[in-house]
């Protein structure tokens, strides 16, 4: 088997699913070409619970392909969410010093797992690196993104082009041609970190069902004083979104309604590490911003992407109570 270039970087893949039943298998082929070529992965998958026959899914392909030696399937019997799921992956780790997490409506190839492995290899001091995002339409975009502030909640709530060149930091995700050797967090699409500097902070908050766990993760690694980068060369197939719908558009450009977790791990994000008072101020300024940016719209009479009942959303769930207790709530 061809060793890749990065000498004996082992790497311990960890995927979550959900409902993936109708999708995951083009992942696992995907994944088997790579096991074909290299022999330092492996892959743990955990299903949260899936209502549908993912277990049994995954659990063939395993057996018909003679994989139990590289993959493991763990069920974890409930849906404790993506973070609970991650961190349960992790922990099957035995001797690999790299974790890569992928979701499995992606597809993967041996060239974009070693140019994270040799980004990692290249540069001691990065924690974490990246892949670039490929979707159905061929279209590449970075799988890096700026923390969420009030700057941000500006600029997308308005979405002016002259605003965003104006104030090009406060943009949610990384324009092509900006430097991604110092980003603030990854998409948990595809990133592949060291295994010691996962466990060293925790590894996910698990008190996030679904969303901003990797926020907040990556926030926690910056305020340990780590650094993660975006890897240009790192190119995964993603078609966003379809274990939970999120992204869907249902009419022209119209997004469904965003579910409730969402909303509860946004608020969970601001309130652990900024507040109550930031929480409620930033969602004022999302609220205005919205409506800035609806006007705004209207009046050029230009069709806009939208979510469905968003800032009703927003100001009911200003005022929640986290089930599961913060360490820093203010």
């Amino acid at each position: 088997m061809d060793q890749g270039q990065s000498g004996g970087t082992s790497v311990m893949m960890v995927t979550v699913t959900y409902r993936a039943a109708e999708f995951i298998e083009r992942y696992l082929l995907s994944v088997k070409d790579i096991f074909e070529q290299d022999a330092r992965f492996k892959l743990t998958i955990v299903d949260n619970a899936s209502p549908d026959n993912t277990l049994e899914v995954v659990g063939r392909f395993i057996d018909e392909h003679n994989l139990s030696e590289r993959m493991t399937l763990v069920d974890a019997g409930v849906n404790g969410g993506f973070g609970f799921g991650c961190n349960l992956g992790a922990k099957q780790r035995t001797s690999e010093e790299f974790i890569w997490f992928v979701n499995p409506d992606t597809q993967v190839e041996l060239s974009s797992a070693i140019a994270l492995i040799d980004k990692l290899n290249t540069d001691k001091d990065l924690a974490a690196a990246g892949s670039m995002l490929k979707n159905e339409r061929g279209e590449v975009r970075s799988g890096a993104f700026r923390f969420p502030t009030m700057g941000n909640a500006l600029v997308s709530g308005i979405n002016l082009g002259a605003l965003e060149k104006l104030l090009p930091n406060n943009n949610t995700s990384y324009a092509p041609g900006e430097s991604l050797e110092n980003i603030d967090w990854l998409t948990g699409a595809s990133f592949m970190i060291r295994a010691e500097v996962f466990e060293s902070v925790g590894g996910f908050d698990e008190g996030y069902f679904l969303y901003f766990e990797e926020v907040d993760l990556f926030y926690r690694l910056r305020k340990a004083g780590y650094r993660v980068a975006g890897c240009e060369t790192s190119v995964v197939f993603h078609a966003s979104g379809s274990s939970t719908g999120v992204n869907r558009h249902d009419v022209g450009y119209v997004h469904p309604r965003r579910p409730k977790y969402w909303y509860e791990s946004r608020c969970r994000f601001y309130l652990k590490h900024f507040g109550r008072v930031y929480l409620m101020a930033i969602n004022i300024v999302h609220a205005l911003s919205t409506v800035a940016g609806r006007i705004k719209d209207g009046l050029l009479r230009r069709k806009a992407n939208r979510v469905q009942f968003y800032l009703r959303d927003i100001l009911k769930h200003s005022f929640y109570v986290p089930e599961k207790p913060l360490t820093n709530i203010r």
